[in-house]
């Protein structure tokens, strides 16, 4: 801060008891303290993901009715189609290089 409250205070002569200074003290700290909460919180804010929620529920939908997929894990599945629907929406990469490329991470 450039100035504090006590600053202020101080230079207006409104300062004439210890308690004040004090209590002035404790405000500085505290906006000091929400200060460095608020930059926590943004620098780690959560990820945001560009596509639909419901276009991942889809794809594990019709990768689960894909016979070549019969016996690998929801887990599995699931991680391909956010892989796939991650690079296809929010970095708009080619559909068909694109689910090769998560396919061999997910499935292999």
């Amino acid at each position: 801060m450039l100035l504090s409250f006590s600053h202020i205070f101080c230079y207006y002569g409104l300062v004439n008891t210890s308690l004040f200074i004090l209590i002035i003290r404790i405000c500085d700290l505290f906006l000091k303290i929400l200060s460095i909460l608020l930059c926590l919180t943004i620098s780690f804010s959560a990820t945001v993901v560009a596509y639909p929620q419901d276009q991942l529920k889809d794809c594990i939908l019709n990768a689960n009715k894909n016979p070549s997929l019969k016996g690998m894990t929801d887990e599995s599945i699931e991680n391909y189609c956010d892989c796939a629907l991650k690079l296809i929406v929010d970095e708009n990469k080619d559909i068909r290089s694109t689910g090769y490329e998560c396919a061999v991470k997910n499935f292999s």
